[in-house]
C-alpha cells in the first residue's frame, strides 16, 4: 500500500486531556514520535469501541477545519451532487434520494487548492483518500536527501507541534538541496512539473526531489498551524 500522511483531529477546546487520553488507549506506542503528553494505556474490546466513539466525539475533525460546502447545508454542494447523479452506478430512483443520502457529506472537490491539499496524492484513485492526504512514498526516491532520521520518522504518528517542527525541518533540507543544484523556484511550486513537461522524464531528478520534500514540508507547516497533527498509514 506504500505511505500516505493524513491529518489528525485535534480536540474540542475543554477537551485536551480526554482527547489524548482517547487517543493513547487507540493507538500504540511505538507508532509515536516521542515525547508524547498522555500515557498509552491500550485497551481491547468494550472499552476501546467507547474510546474510539468518545474521541470521535470530542474531536474537531479536519473537515471542520477545510469547511467545505456540505450537502444539506450548503447549494453549491447540493448542486455538484446532483450534476453526479446520471454517471452513478446503483443510484436510486429519483434524484432527490439520492441527494438526501449525501446529507451531511462534505464536498471537497469544491475547495481550492491549497498546501494541505498536496499535489502527490492518492485522492485521485479512489475513496479510500482523502483530498488532505499526502502520498509521502515519494520519499523513498528522496533517501539520499532526506538522510536516515527524516526519512526514519516519515512513518511515525506526529502531534502538531511534532509535526510543526518535522515540517520546518523538511523545509531545510529542501532549501539546502535545492541551493546547491540551483532549483530554488520549485519550492514553493504546489505542481511539478510544469505544463510542458512530462512527469516520467524528471522522476528522480534534482529538481523533483526537492519539489517533493518543500511539498511535505508545507503540507505539515499548513496543519499543525491550525493545530492539527498527523497520522502515517501504510
Amino acid at each position: 500500500m506504500g505511505l500516505d500522511w493524513n491529518p489528525l483531529g485535534k480536540p474540542k477546546p475543554g477537551a485536551e486531556e480526554e482527547y489524548y487520553c482517547c487517543l493513547g488507549q487507540l493507538v500504540a506506542a511505538r507508532d509515536w514520535m516521542q515525547p508524547v503528553p498522555f500515557a498509552f494505556a491500550p485497551v481491547d474490546g468494550n472499552e476501546k469501541e467507547e474510546a474510539r466513539r468518545r474521541f470521535f466525539d470530542i474531536q474537531i475533525s479536519p473537515y471542520e477545519t477545510l469547511s467545505p460546502p456540505r450537502c444539506g447545508f450548503d447549494a453549491e454542494a447540493d448542486n455538484w451532487i446532483r450534476s453526479k447523479y446520471e454517471d452513478a452506478p446503483n443510484k436510486p430512483p429519483t434524484i432527490e434520494e439520492w441527494l438526501r443520502s449525501f446529507n451531511g457529506y462534505w464536498v471537497m472537490a469544491l475547495l481550492p487548492d491549497s498546501d494541505g491539499l498536496p499535489f502527490y496524492s492518492n485522492a485521485s484513485l479512489g475513496g479510500q483518500w482523502e483530498r488532505w492526504s499526502f502520498r509521502a512514498e515519494f520519499f523513498r526516491d528522496c533517501e539520499d536527501v532526506l538522510g536516515e532520521q527524516l526519512l526514519h520518522e516519515a512513518w511515525l504518528n506526529h502531534l502538531p507541534d511534532q509535526l510543526a517542527d518535522y515540517g520546518r525541518r523538511l523545509m531545510n533540507c529542501a532549501s539546502a538541496f535545492a541551493a546547491a543544484h540551483g532549483t530554488e523556484h520549485v519550492l514553493s511550486m504546489r505542481a511539478y512539473p510544469t505544463d510542458d513537461q512530462d512527469y516520467s522524464a524528471v522522476e528522480g531528478s534534482s529538481a523533483c526531489k526537492a519539489h517533493i520534500i518543500a511539498s511535505a514540508a508545507r503540507w505539515a507547516m499548513f496543519w499543525s498551524s491550525r493545530g492539527h497533527g498527523m497520522i502515517a498509514d501504510y
